[in-house]
């Protein structure tokens, strides 16, 4: 998976017209002038990892627009593209070792794709599989902080294994039953399930490219309209949440995080028409993380409140994925949010983690400020500060958070209609209203 997008400075109007339906899993920001792209190199928030600029500009503006983008970032790759061969750039020997390229005669994207492939060839290939030097079916005194948990129920299946697995024991210490490269099926995973292993553990290093898995397994299944779709985007959800909890908020994990609300919103939407919309829904979001679920149940209720576009729902989304932010840094593990079990140090890391989450997300500078109110708000309550302006966002994950720690993991009815009877009272009208129509007719599991 490529983390970030490629930027084309371009105004050659012929070789645009050519590549604008040319498919491509790699985003491309397209502007038609060198002030525009610098613009846009300065905004960290597009996350550009990679500049291609026609040399169309001429080549004294072309060298400019060079020297603008070092003073921005000293290392990113800059790939002139030459349409006609006198407006060639004259490259010295030094130019590949300075990230400085050039194109000739470019006639679709696939021949921009295919300088991306050589820049960053871990992004786009499964290279660098292999059996890590472990022995097999020996206990290990490994660092639990060295790996990533992942469900064995979820584990995805592939004709062989593409990572190094483990077991760990009761004791702490780690088992390797699975070499990369080993054969990989269900009766396998089985075993373990049947044993009450509820986790295999990837090393840390190898988790991303296993999310990248669940990502294009993810698409696939949305695309074709599987009944699968929504059990493949909490999977991908939770994987995405080992990723900001284990890495923070970096670009690799952004990337992630905009396939999965991406993915989540194109299912949320398919599920808007269906009546008891709820019901096929109880499972998945029990056995997700809980900011996964609250993702997938703030789009919903987004969606019923006249979020209409998807950027308007993938921006419900993002501070869903991400209104515990400051919970993951202060401890991935972090207990309950109900304050009668926690110690008094935790405490005060819960009271204060809406209003860190929101700072840390502001230093980021890659967040609409939208999202970081939400952040910040998400555990406001229009009843108790009436006077206080919280915006729908919040309230819409504030609203999601409640019912999925009094309803969805207690799958209680009586949770449910005190939910709906007394802790729905706590926001704006239009939200009791619109949580109300989605749960209209669904049964909690338990029940059903």
């Amino acid at each position: 998976m490529f983390y970030g997008q490629c930027l084309l400075i371009e105004r050659d109007s012929f070789f645009l017209d050519r590549i604008q339906n040319e498919k491509s899993e790699i985003p491309f920001l397209t502007v038609r002038s060198p002030r525009e792209g610098i613009t846009v190199l300065s905004r960290p928030q597009y996350r550009i990892k990679a500049i291609f600029v026609s040399t169309s500009f001429g080549i004294m503006e072309s060298k400019k627009l060079l020297s603008d983008v070092r003073a921005i970032n000293e290392e990113i790759p800059v790939i002139y593209l030459c349409h006609h061969s006198h407006l060639a750039i004259p490259l010295d020997n030094d130019a590949a070792k300075n990230q400085v390229f050039q194109i000739e005669n470019p006639e679709r994207k696939s021949d921009l794709i295919h300088k991306l492939k050589e820049l960053f060839p871990n992004q786009f290939n499964w290279q660098g599989i292999e059996a890590s030097p472990e022995e097999k079916g020996q206990e290990l005194q490994l660092k639990e902080e060295d790996f990533i948990g992942v469900k064995t129920e979820d584990f995805l299946l592939t004709s062989k294994s593409f990572f190094n697995v483990f077991l760990k024991m009761p004791s702490g210490k780690f088992v390797k039953i699975l070499h990369a490269g080993d054969p990989l099926d269900s009766g396998l995973l089985e075993k373990y399930e049947e044993k009450n292993v509820t986790e295999l553990w990837i090393k840390e290093e190898e988790h991303r490219r296993y999310t990248n898995l669940t990502e294009k397994t993810a698409a696939q299944l949305v695309k074709s309209n599987s009944g699968k779709q929504v059990t493949a985007i909490c999977h991908l959800g939770d994987n995405v949440v080992r990723e900001l909890t284990k890495f923070g908020i970096d670009d690799n994990a952004m990337a992630f995080a905009d396939k999965f609300v991406g993915h989540s919103v194109a299912v949320i939407k398919r599920l808007r028409n269906v009546e008891s919309r709820m019901d096929p829904l109880w499972e998945e979001l029990l056995n997700s993380e809980h900011s996964t679920a609250v993702v997938v149940l703030s789009g919903l209720l987004a969606n019923e409140l006249g979020f209409e576009s998807s950027k308007a729902i993938k921006l419900v989304g993002v501070a869903a994925l991400l209104h515990d932010i400051a919970l993951f840094k202060a401890d991935p593990h972090f207990p309950t949010e109900n304050e009668q079990d926690l110690s008094e140090e935790q405490k005060k890391i819960f009271k204060s983690h809406a209003k860190d989450g929101a700072e840390m997300l502001r230093k980021e500078g890659i967040f609409e400020e939208v999202v970081i109110q939400a952040v910040a708000q998400h555990h406001d309550r229009r009843k108790s500060l009436p006077s206080r302006q919280i915006n729908l966002v919040s309230e819409i994950i504030g609203a999601c958070d409640t019912f999925y720690h009094k309803v969805v993991k207690g799958q209680d009815e009586m949770a449910k209609r005190f939910f709906l009877s007394d802790d729905l009272k706590e926001f704006s009208p239009s939200v009791e209203k619109a949580f109300l129509k989605i749960l209209s007719g669904s049964k909690t599991k338990k029940q059903a």
